[in-house]
């Protein structure tokens, strides 16, 4: 099974998203940045799935950036899942450098609809 990386640091919403996909992805999980560097060097992750607002050091915006600068990591796409739900919000998540943005709380149909766009043929 392929490799998912959900950057979140609620536990409830990282057991929603593990129950959604339980059949069809491995989620490796992280609640913060820190953590998920060190995900990214013990696995291959075919998508990130990540809240823009984090507890630590670095945020979603800051780490998406680093990602995107990255060589290694730049083709693994990014989404965020995130509270932030204004227009401001979203235009800056995308510009930043987000692959796409999905406000909290959200329908599980349009999470898989948006990981299937990006992991075609994934089952």
């Amino acid at each position: 099974m392929q490799h998912i990386l959900y950057v979140e640091d609620h536990m409830d919403t990282i057991d929603l998203v593990q129950q959604i996909f339980e059949d069809q992805f491995i989620i490796d999980w992280a609640t913060s940045v820190e953590d998920a560097k060190m995900l990214l060097n013990e696995h291959t992750h075919k998508l990130i799935l990540m809240d823009i607002a984090l507890r630590g050091k670095f945020t979603g915006i800051d780490y998406v950036k680093e990602l995107k600068s990255d060589m290694a990591l730049r083709h693994i796409p990014v989404v965020a899942l995130t509270a932030f739900a204004g227009s401001y919000d979203r235009a800056t998540a995308l510009s930043a450098g987000f692959d796409e943005y999905i406000e909290k709380p959200f329908e599980p149909s349009l999470l898989m609809e948006v990981v299937a766009r990006f992991l075609p043929g994934h089952t």
